[in-house]
């Protein structure tokens, strides 16, 4: 069963009107999710993203949640992937078409892998980028004419953890695929977007012991260097965002590796401002991302006083890096916030996970529909609405041939002259002809062959 629970929120200095500013929602699974993302989507509405784990009873799932802009779940699509599968980021296309990248293993080592699955859940193709050794895709970027795949190889041959990139076209085909080696093992831990719409990545760089971080741009086709920060210690960079040519980033900071602090530093013009938040033995602070225009909105995890259980925390800082205003949210046993965005209606949306006492995790978001955060105080009303997945499409390939089943038919990726659906003992149970697809409406679930008479050909197939 899934459920929404609604926090309604009123403005501390507004006693006479009490007025609907936000609310928390969770989508429910039966297993454990991990939240890769979410936005807004051009079909209207929000969309986000997450993964269920290999060791849930219905297997390994990357899950598209479509909510209306009322925050009203209005789809769900569960995509089976293979156990050894986990992807990071997704965006989605003009036409509603989602791209994910991830690392999947494959022919004998892990490969960055990328898939495009159309608005209605359908997976129409896979890529793999590597070669001999492990290899990861952690960003994906939708270009004018190609999909720009960033993350990292050791198949480079340097003995570091190169950046690997590459352009995919929008049909799954590889245009390019090549390496940048700095010297250093490098991750690529957050994405965003200049003035002028180029992207750029904060990478962590690690020599030995010592880290630092960096952001490199992606303009004309090639990458260039804007930014380094080496400053004494080791700096762990985990989120950064840019307003007006101005630069705000999130890292954890020591200076021997041993009291790790969460520092935000805000750059203008070769200056900056920087708020310590001192973990110390009071607070365990942890961001994950932040948002910076006119204010500077960080989302993370707290646990207060070492009482076990965190809560989701939503900080804000000023221009000054001067502090504001805190709220909590959450009502499970752990509440871990990943993802943060600006909306179109002006207000913030939050992503992330909250973990139940059976220690199943399940998405959770919370909605703002104002511009500012801080003044808020809230309490709780709830309401439960039913918020089931209306598409359970599994993909299964044999060679050339693939198949894509829903929950009352599959479809084929090519028109087959004849065909049956045999049993697991070799039972024709249907039969058909000159068609993409067929009806299972009326089979029980269970495991069964598509025979491909033409071709000769078997598929083995699951029906839930």
């Amino acid at each position: 069963m899934r459920y929404i629970i609604s926090i309604l929120l009123t403005v501390a200095f507004s006693a006479l009107k009490a007025q609907e500013l936000a609310h928390t929602m969770k989508i429910q699974d039966e297993g454990n999710v991990d939240v890769i993302g979410s936005f807004e989507s051009v079909l209207g509405g929000y969309i986000t993203i997450s993964q269920s784990g290999a060791e849930d009873a219905d297997g390994n799932h990357l899950i598209i949640n479509r909510l209306d802009s009322d925050m009203n779940c209005t789809a769900g699509q569960k995509i089976l992937l293979s156990d050894a599968t986990s992807y990071y980021h997704a965006a989605e296309d003009a036409e509603g078409n989602i791209y994910a990248v991830g690392i999947n293993y494959n022919s004998g080592d892990y490969d960055g892998v990328i898939i495009k699955i159309s608005q209605d859940g359908t997976l129409h193709w896979m890529t793999h980028l590597g070669n001999d050794d492990w290899d990861s895709l952690d960003r994906v970027v939708i270009m004018d004419d190609y999909l720009l795949v960033v993350g990292w190889t050791y198949s480079s041959g340097t003995g570091f953890q190169d950046l690997m990139y590459g352009a995919v076209a929008f049909d799954g085909s590889i245009i390019s695929e090549q390496f940048l080696s700095l010297d250093a093992n490098v991750e690529v831990v957050d994405l965003a977007f200049n003035d002028t719409g180029e992207p750029l990545f904060l990478l962590n760089q690690r020599v030995g012991v010592n880290y630092a971080y960096s952001i490199y741009a992606w303009q004309n086709d090639a990458w260039v260097n804007v930014f380094n920060d080496y400053t004494d210690g080791n700096l762990i960079a985990q989120c950064f965002d840019i307003y007006q040519s101005k630069l705000a980033i999130g890292y954890n900071y020591s200076v021997d590796e041993s009291d790790y602090n969460w520092v935000l530093r805000l750059f203008d013009e070769n200056q900056f401002n920087t708020f310590t938040f001192d973990q110390g033995n009071d607070f365990d602070y942890q961001f994950s991302d932040l948002i910076y225009d006119d204010i500077v909105l960080m989302i993370g995890h707290q646990n207060q006083y070492g009482l076990g259980g965190h809560d989701i925390l939503v900080q804000q800082v000023n221009a000054e890096a001067i502090f504001v205003h805190a709220i909590t949210f959450g009502e499970g046993e752990d509440d871990f916030a990943r993802h943060v965005m600006r909306t179109s209606d002006g207000g913030f949306l939050v992503s992330g996970t909250t973990e139940l006492q059976d220690h199943t995790r399940d998405t959770y978001l919370v909605k703002w529909d104002e511009h500012e955060v801080y003044g808020f105080s809230y309490t709780e009303a709830e309401s439960s609405t039913q918020c089931d997945y209306v598409l359970s499409i599994d993909h299964f390939q044999n060679g050339s041939l693939s198949v894509q089943v829903l929950k009352d038919e599959i479809i084929f990726n090519t028109t087959i002259s004849s065909f049956s659906i045999l049993n697991i003992v070799g039972q024709e149970l249907v039969a058909g002809s000159n068609s993409n697809r067929v009806s299972i409406a009326s089979l029980p679930a269970g495991v069964y062959f598509l025979a491909d008479k033409s071709a000769g050909r078997l598929l083995k197939f699951y029906h839930h």
